[in-house]
């Protein structure tokens, strides 16, 4: 192979591999901004933060209740717990089950 077919190569090869970067680059902004793909990380920290906060409306509702069943009964002599505390631990008792 002659100098002039070796620098031939070397070119072509090179606008290959920045085409092929560039290609992987611009497919990847399709998938995420036109197709909504997102990488299996975030899919997971979406679904995470869902979660928590479905647990929390329904212990919101829970905190509620139990805040003004005490509110409206007799003073009692016992000592004060945090109702959404004791709302939390029975959320997950029975979201886990």
């Amino acid at each position: 192979m002659d100098p002039r077919q070796r620098e031939a190569l070397k070119q072509k090869t090179t606008i290959a591999g920045i085409s092929a970067v560039a290609g992987g680059v611009a497919w990847r902004i399709i998938l995420a901004n036109f197709l909504g793909w997102v990488s299996p990380t975030t899919a997971q920290q979406h679904t995470s933060d869902a979660v928590q906060a479905k647990v929390d409306q329904v212990l919101a509702l829970f905190c509620a209740d139990r805040f003004m069943a005490k509110r409206k009964g007799p003073p009692t002599n016992t000592p004060r717990t945090h109702c959404c505390l004791q709302a939390q631990i029975s959320g997950i008792v029975v979201l886990g089950t």
